[in-house]
Order: C-alpha cells, then structure tokens, then sequence
C-alpha cells in the first residue's frame, strides 16, 4: 500500500520537539467517491466540516507506518478537512519514539486531489498546553488545553489563508491497516452526585513519570500547568443536586461500566472558567454516604484532563483514549451550566459477532465483561490494558488471542501484534538476539524479560495451530531461532536455566520475588521446555524437541521435593540446594507445561485441586505455601482444571473468582484484587473457558473443531464466529442442536489431540 503523491510533513524544524502538536487543514470542493488516505506518527485525529472523522493510524514495527484509508462522505461544495496530529519523542510503551510526522493524501474514485506537501497548511495546536505532565510511566503526556472559542468551531474552521506550508520530513515503509476500523459509539454518563471542595494541606503530587529524566519529559519547573498540586489536596463534601456549577463545586459521573474511549465535555460556560476531569475505574469510597472517592492516581497515572474555556458553548473531546467509569468535574474557578460527559467509543466491532446467554446470570455477566475486556484491548493489536498502558506485552498475547478467535472467529489483531515482533529490528538497548517485552514500543531502560520471550515462541505455535496459517511462523523463524540461542547461554551442567539476567518475570506473586527467582528459577525453566517443544514442533526441529522433555526431566529431578516443586535452587559448597521457597504458581506452572500431568503426580494433582484455589485462606491452608494471583497462575490453574476430570470446578471457581468484577466494572481485571488495572486484556480467556465448560468448544484449529464433552449441561446459547460464517450451538431442556458452518468438520478432542498435532506441523 502507498500514497500516490504524498509526502510527510511537520511544522518546520518542530519534528523532533518534545510532546509537539500540530493542526494540519486543507480545503476542497465537491468530489465523487472520495476517500483520505493517512498515516502519521504519532497519532492523528481527523475531522470533516467540524464533524469527528477517526483517530490513528494503527501502530507497526519500526520504520513501518500502516496507512488508514476513510471515506469522506456528505461533502458540500466547499469543505474543511482539519486534523490534531501528535508527535510525542518520547520514550513510552504506547507509541514509538520516532520523529513527527502527517501524511495524506484525498483521492477521488482512486486519482490523488490533494494532499501534503501541496494544498495541506499547518499551524502549532497552542490550543493544547506542550510543557505538561506525563500521564504514566507508559504512556506520553497528559491534556491541558485553553479554548479561546468553541472547539468544534476550530474543527471547522479553514486557517490556511496566511498559514505556512509545512516542511517536507522523513517517514518510512507502508503497510495496509490489518483490523478492523474501530467503532466510536456515543455513551452519556449519569449525574449520580454533586457537591463541594475545600483546598485541604498537603504536600505536592508527585509521580516517577514526572521525574525520570531518561523518559524525556518536561522539568517540572517549566510546566505551563499543574493540575495535580491543586487536585491531590482537595476535601470534597456533598450535597443537594444541581444543575449549575461554580467555582469550589463538583459533580461526579457515571458510565455504570468500566468504558474505553475519548471522554466528551460539553457545557456552556457562564463566564470564563477553569475546569478538571478526573476519572478512574472505580470509586473507591467505604461507604455509599461518604463524598465519592475517583483517585486519578490510583493506577500509576495522571487521569487529569484540563480545560479553561472562555465564555459561550463548548463541546470537546479528548485526543487520546482513556478508560473510565467514573468521571468528576472539578470546577475550578468561574460558572458553568448544561454541564454533560460523555464517551465516544473506541473498541474492536468484530467481537460483536459473538453471542452468548445460559440459564446461570452469573456466567452471562461474567462472558459479557470479559467480551467488553476484549473490545477495549484488540483495537489495532493486542494490548494489555486501555488505560495505565495501551501497550502490546508479550504473554498477555498468548491469552488474548485465544480469546480474539472465539470473539471474531478470526485472529486479525494477533496477525498485526505478529507481524510487528517479525519485522522489529535488533534494539540497540536489548541484548544481541532478545525481543523487546511488549512492543511497538521503546524503554528508558535496557529492560527485558526472558520468560516473555519464551511465551513470545509458545504463541507463535498455537497460533499456527489455531489459524493454520504458516507465514507469520515463517518470517519469525529467525527471531526464535536467536532466542533459543540466546537462552543457551544459561544452560548449567544439569541442562538448566540459571542466573537469567533481565527481568525473571513468573507472576505479581510472592513467585516473583528476588530470592524465589535467584539461581535455577524452576517456573522459568518449566516454561522453557514448552518453547523448545512449540519451537520443535513448529518448524519440525527434533533436536529442540528431546532438548524440552531434557529440561522436563531435570525438573522433575531437582525441583519436586515428594510434595511440590519449589521454585529454586541456589549455588552452594556442595552444589546446589532446595531454597524451600514454594509458591503454588509454580505447580500450575509444572501442569501448563508438561513437566506435570495428573497421571504423572496424582498426588500432587489431587491436592492442588481440593485444597487450593483463589479462595484458599492461605493463613491456615498450607500457609508455607504461597498464593497465586491472577496474572497468570489463577489462569493456568483454571487451564489445568479445564484439562483435567476435575473441570467440574471450573464453573464455580469461574464466579468466586471473576463475577465480582464483572459486577464491579463491568470488565476483567489484572489482579485479584481492585489494584493495577480493572480492564486486562488476557482476562477476556475466561470466556473461552466457560463456552467450554457449557458447550464442550474448545477451539478452531483450522478447519477443525475442537470439541470435548460439556460439563454441564444448562441450557444455553451461543453463536461463535468461525473464519466469515459461524457455529451455532443451543441446548434446551436437555436437547441440544449443533450447526457447524460447511467444510468444517468436529473433532472430539480427547480422541484427536495428537492426530492434530501431528497434522498441523507436515
């Protein structure tokens, strides 16, 4: 894909500029079939005669810029396309440090009109402040904007008479968008509460995104705004409700999920007012008579949106996405009345083509969060969380993806994540052969971890299996060639990992801890021996194959001590020795990977499954050994039990586990408990774990179905897309009805697991 006449720009000398915004416009007459070929880096957002338009492009690998391609429709005989452009330089996990720059083009039935480096004008967007805050660790900066006139006025307004041409600049290689445009459905949150605020005593806000120099950000002290120092101190009391606002006063709002998107503000200011949107995921508040409690720091970020507004209407939505539940208006200084916020939607429309209800509410609830968890996190890849984030990881992916193809009977967003690993170059700040840990994305430090890398190999094969597709395997062949090469660098004299340098990343666990990770990490290496089986299996290498059941039996031989696997052994006089750490992450670990299976440790597998679990009170139940949380040894327990006579448990660990999120937000959660992120993207893989416990659908494996016996059988009813057509499966009163699309066929997997192993690697 490319651009007829095209060339990238940006305002002159301003390419490379710290948190630089621009606003591009041209204007034409009536045209037929018309169409806006763009890209840009870092994001764009593009309006038509005032109207919303898109937000992009869809992110790629270095030096690779995919091109959105939106129709213009409605056209009058004279129109203004205006666009907000961003261009970060900055190091952030959300998008690439990579010079600024716009490129578009306006076609007409496929012959270019207009487009940059011609007829397209550029100014500086000093509606938005440049010297601000960071918004997190992970992502760019926060938005503080000053409207001097209405801001759908600016979208619609022409400035090129007198305006400068922007400056030719450099772009890179460019690839068709891989998914599917996202939806921008309108949301409008509920009044709930209103009240005051008083100026209270404390000291300023601070956060380590705001002071790490190597992130590249703004000095404090040169800041044009802080909102922070003024929010974090203020005491807020409630009262009666009202429908105008002035300065000291507030008003909460509630969307009555956990939603993603561009938050909207629309209210006519009575005077010149100055305004702060704070949001989260929750309210924190103990109880329902206190004043609400939207901590905008509690996720590790800035959710601060800022705005002074001169007198008149004003309607305005943020750039960026953000997610949020609740959202409070912060009245600053002056008066405002009609005071409104909404969301604009911004998730995948694919997954709409899944469906699903059954008898027990719970588990509906349960699979329409995890179905809008997915939403959130598959727009133009996979991603971990919309909020904190927006970032591709690693390992996230694996059980993300599962979820894509259950939701959309396709894996697009996986492809994209994919292909950007395939064409990421070797990153100077990483080690010779290491991939980077979530990605398209540059870090501050030379950080890395190992573990992903080896979920980064385990995907590419279940992908091959789910998909059937080669070519992606193919083109990443290299990559996981130079990772297994890497990680022997670390084999010991037993055939083990040991002393990985980098992040050793198990779990946000105790299993995570320096002294449970020091030397033969055993979690590290169960993992190890699955990406030498996937690597194995996937490009039909036996070597790697007797290596991973090597690595399997030198588990088993130093790590089981007649009970459980303990995490690690350390270095002393006389070798090596059992620290006696012992998590219970490692023993789903053990399972997932192949080192353990119920017929090999019934023992092991019995008490795993009778004493353990999210519920265990770990104080009195086997308190030596420590509890897992959900990213991820609650999900491979969960795996573990979905594989196993036992998946009679799944259903109800399934509620103990998950409804209360599902009830709280509306969305899965990173952890156990309500802190980090309440909207995950692995934690969409329970729906696939529940469609399998109702309805015995496992998977596609190509032109297969992968099917077991239900565990249950409820009545229910569920529609799974399969590549273009769908599977339809309905079960009432005991009678169940199966229609499976044509040229498909079912494979009962208990019977077939092996045949199609062995098909999807000729």
């Amino acid at each position: 894909m490319r651009f007829q006449k095209a060339v990238p720009v940006w305002l002159k000398n301003e390419e490379k500029s710290l948190n630089s915004i621009c606003a591009f416009c041209v204007m034409f007459g009536e045209l037929k079939s018309a169409e806006l070929y763009i890209t840009a880096n870092n994001c764009y957002k593009v309006y038509l005669n005032g109207e919303f338009l898109g937000f992009g492009p869809a992110r790629a690998a270095h030096g690779h810029y995919r091109i959105d391609v939106l129709p213009l429709k409605n056209l009058k005989k004279q129109n203004v396309l205006f666009i907000e452009a961003a261009g970060y330089n900055t190091m952030n996990y959300w998008v690439l440090d990579m010079p600024a720059f716009l490129q578009a083009e306006i076609m007409e039935n496929g012959e270019a009109r207009h487009w940059t480096g011609k007829d397209f004008y550029v100014r500086r967007y000093t509606e938005r402040l440049r010297k601000v805050s960071r918004f997190s660790y992970q992502r760019a900066f926060t938005e503080s904007y000053v409207f001097r006139e209405s801001p759908e006025k600016t979208y619609a307004e022409y400035f090129g008479d007198g305006a400068e041409l922007p400056a030719r600049v450099t772009s890179g290689k460019f690839l068709p968008r891989e998914t599917a445009y996202p939806t921008y459905g309108m949301l409008w949150g509920n009044k709930t509460e209103n009240g005051t605020f008083t100026l209270g005593q404390g000291l300023p806000y601070r956060n380590i995104c705001m002071e790490i120099e190597k992130l590249r950000i703004f000095p404090i002290e040169e800041w044009e705004s802080n909102p922070s120092d003024f929010i974090c101190n203020l005491v807020y009391e409630k009262s009666a409700p009202k429908t105008s606002f002035s300065g000291g006063e507030y008003a909460v709002f509630d969307f009555q999920r956990a939603e993603t998107g561009f938050i909207g503000t629309e209210l006519i200011a009575e005077e010149d007012s100055h305004i702060c949107l704070l949001f989260d995921e929750m309210d924190l508040r103990k109880s329902p008579n206190e004043p609400s409690e939207i901590f905008p720091y509690r996720n590790g970020c800035v959710n601060i949106i800022e705005y002074r507004f001169v007198k008149g209407i004003h309607r305005h939505f943020t750039f960026e996405p953000y997610t949020a539940r609740y959202v409070k208006a912060v009245i600053c200084e002056g008066s405002v009345r009609s005071l409104r916020i909404s969301m604009r939607k911004f998730e995948n429309p694919e997954a709409d083509r899944f469906s699903f209800w059954c008898s027990d509410e719970r588990l509906n609830a349960i699979v329409d969060a995890a179905q809008r968890t997915f939403r959130h996190n598959s727009v133009d890849l996979l991603t971990d969380c919309p909020s904190r984030e927006r970032a591709g990881w690693l390992c996230d992916s694996f059980f993300s993806a599962r979820a894509e193809q259950l939701f959309t009977g396709r894996n697009r967003a996986e492809n994209a994540f994919l292909y950007n690993y395939a064409l990421c170059p070797q990153l100077p700040y990483l080690p010779n052969r290491m991939i980077p840990m979530c990605y398209p994305a540059d870090f501050e430090s030379a950080q890395y971890i190992p573990n992903w890398a080896m979920w980064y190999i385990i995907e590419l094969y279940d992908h091959f299996l789910r998909c059937g597709d080669f070519n992606i395997a193919q083109k990443s062949r290299e990559k996981v060639y130079g990772i297994l090469e890497f990680l022997e660098g670390y084999r010991n004299e037993m055939g083990l990992l040991e002393n990985l340098e980098g992040w050793v990343f198990v779990e946000w666990s105790k299993a995570n801890d320096p002294g449970f990770i020091e030397g033969i990490n055993f979690p590290s290496n169960m993992l190890f021996s699955k990406a030498l089986e996937s690597a194995g299996l996937l490009y039909k290498e036996n070597k790697f194959l007797r290596r991973a059941e090597d690595v399997r039996d030198a588990v088993r031989k130093y790590s089981f001590n007649g009970i459980f696997f303990e995490d690690n052994r350390i270095r002393s006089e006389d070798g090596t020795k059992l620290t006696g750490h012992i998590t219970e992450t490692c023993q789903y670990y053990a399972f997932f990977s192949g080192v353990a299976s119920p017929h090999l440790y019934p023992a092991l597998f019995e008490l795993l499954t009778e004493k353990f679990g999210p519920l265990r009170d770990a104080t009195t139940v086997y308190p030596h050994v420590h509890k897992s949380n959900a990213f991820i040894g609650n999900y491979l327990r969960l795996i573990m039990l979905a594989d196993s006579d036992k998946k009679g448990k799944l259903r109800q660990e399934c509620v103990d586990f998950f409804f209360n999120m599902a009830q709280s937000t509306g969305t899965l959660w990173e952890n156990s408990d309500p802190y980090g992120s309440l909207d995950h993207g692995f934690a969409s893989y329970a729906a696939n774990l529940l469609v399998r416990y109702i309805s015995g659908f496992i998977a596609a494996h190509g032109k297969k179905l992968l099917f077991t016996e239900a565990t249950e059988k409820i009545d229910c009813a569920i529609r799974i897309p399969v590549g273009d057509e769908e599977l339809l499966f309905e079960r009432k009163g005991g009678k169940e009805n199966l229609r499976i699309p044509q040229g498909y066929e079912c494979v009962r997997q208990a019977d077939e697991r092996g045949k199609v192993r062995s098909e999807a690697v000729v």
